[in-house]
């Protein structure tokens, strides 16, 4: 959500919402008094160049903005104030910045191997799926999917992630595979109706129709109300006949 003044200047951004609405008519309240925008921010880090707080509530809001070249600054000057979990936090938050402006692998692979911080590492992590995914390194990304679930070998919602991507990017040499992990994580949490879908498209996808047409009737029944599971199930029926 973009807020702007009466004369159209951006004041802030939200980013995300986590339903909880008390926080966040809390955050509109003070940004529409001028507290905690970035323009505040940096009114402030003025007194004080060495905050690492400061800096990072800065590079965060350069970084959720897409304003990567600025936002690496403000987090390598909090790096050099920081300690304990900050320093991990922007020490990790630099590393995405080199990959994202040089493609550089370099500082990101060596935060993974150093850090102390797991959901960091998983973090970094996913940053390199996204990188190799898009230079069609599939392969690659695949590898670092199987690593995090090595790591979360009862977590249901990365196995999904895993099978997800598998179908979405449709690499059809690691569809058995995939599914053997989507199996896996509905029976880790049966009450999820969108690892059900995932097993079923890519059930469907793979040509085990009548194995797509159970796991997307699972889907449906556990979330009526969302079309998608209903006309998917409809084309399954129909392509069994």
């Amino acid at each position: 959500m973009l807020l702007y003044s009466a004369d159209g200047d951006e004041i802030d951004r939200l980013i995300g919402f986590d339903n909880n609405r008390d926080a966040w008519f809390e955050i509109l309240q003070a940004y529409t008094a001028g507290k905690h925008t970035l323009a505040d921010l940096l009114n402030r880090i003025q007194a004080d160049t060495a905050d690492a707080e400061l800096n990072r509530q800065v590079a965060d809001k350069y970084f959720n903005r897409g304003t990567t070249v600025s936002a690496h600054e403000y987090y390598l000057r909090a790096v050099r104030h920081a300690s304990g979990d900050l320093l991990q936090y922007v020490r990790y938050k630099a590393a995405v910045c080199d990959l994202t402006i040089d493609q550089n692998p370099g500082p990101l692979r060596l935060f993974i191997d150093m850090t102390t911080d797991d959901n960091l590492r998983y973090s970094g992590q996913r940053a390199f799926i996204r990188y190799h995914a898009n230079r069609n390194e599939f392969d690659e990304a695949v590898r670092i999917h199987e690593a995090i679930l090595q790591k979360f070998p009862s977590d249901a919602g990365k196995m999904n992630d895993f099978a997800w991507f598998v179908f979405q990017n449709k690499l059809e040499h690691h569809y058995k595979r995939a599914i053997e992990v989507a199996t896996q994580a509905v029976s880790v949490a049966p009450e999820q109706d969108h690892i059900w879908d995932t097993l079923g498209q890519l059930c469907f996808a793979n040509g085990q129709v009548r194995e797509a047409i159970d796991a997307m009737q699972r889907a449906a029944e556990l979330a009526p109300g969302e079309v998608s599971y209903r006309n998917l199930l409809t084309r399954y029926r129909q392509a069994a006949f």
